[in-house]
């Protein structure tokens, strides 16, 4: 049957069938997208000021206190310090990530919505997954997506220590922490463009599987005519005597 032949909009009943089976047009690369773009935005603007407030913990810890006096139980504490920051901020980072991955798979969902729909399945809510679904295009896996991130990631870090290389260079003396934390801001910015260019060519593919799936409710004349003829007739019942 082709796609001419539906020239029907989908009866109510079609409707509701399909908002009980909770069919929609979700997209898995849509939901990787906006996961690759939240977790550059955090990184963007979280993960210089987290690198700095350690660093600057650290250093003043290390000026209070000499690393040749430290005893065992001062530098146990002073480690613990730092990894209790940086689990901190993990933590509000995979947060951010599965929040979006939730928030754009239900969204997703828009007019159709039904409880089935919006089960917290794995296949369909992970961020991983989501992520996954980026390199896919029709089932099949493709190297393309993974080459742009990939060369996209390398390129912005060489471009970065190439434009930089006489300032690292010539202040060899420098904090790390300040360079580190340049770097990872420049890094981060580029990602930022890289991931939001992703998310927008996933969300094209998205609306182009909405169109195809509101496409494909529509009905032809055949099938208005059989669903008509199916439904049961109510029946009179007979008077008694």
């Amino acid at each position: 049957m082709s796609e001419s032949d539906r020239t029907l909009p989908p009866s109510a009943r079609r409707l509701a069938q399909v908002r009980e089976e909770g069919s929609a047009p979700r997209s898995a690369a849509l939901t990787g997208g906006a996961v690759l773009f939240a977790a550059a935005a955090l990184l963007a603007f979280a993960a210089p000021q987290t690198l700095n407030a350690c660093a600057e913990g650290l250093e003043r810890a290390l000026r209070a206190r000499p690393l040749r006096s430290l005893s065992i139980d001062s530098a146990a504490a002073l480690v613990r310090e730092s990894v209790l920051t940086f689990i901190l901020a993990s933590g509000w980072f995979l947060a951010g990530i599965w929040s979006a991955a939730l928030a754009v798979a239900w969204i997703q969902v828009g007019p159709l919505w039904a409880p089935k729909a919006v089960q917290p399945s794995w296949s369909r809510l992970a961020a991983p997954h989501g992520v996954g679904g980026l390199p896919s295009r029709n089932g099949l896996a493709s190297v393309g997506w993974n080459a742009v991130a990939a060369g996209g990631a390398f390129g912005a870090a060489a471009i970065w220590l190439i434009w930089n290389q006489n300032a690292l260079l010539a202040a060899p003396e420098g904090p790390v922490a300040r360079v580190a934390s340049a770097a990872l801001s420049q890094i981060s910015q580029a990602w930022l463009a890289l991931a939001g260019a992703v998310f927008l060519l996933s969300l094209g593919e998205a609306g182009l599987r909405r169109i195809r799936f509101e496409r494909s409710l529509w009905m032809t004349p055949e099938q208005q005519r059989d669903e008509r003829d199916s439904r049961p007739r109510p029946t009179r019942g007979r008077a008694s005597r």
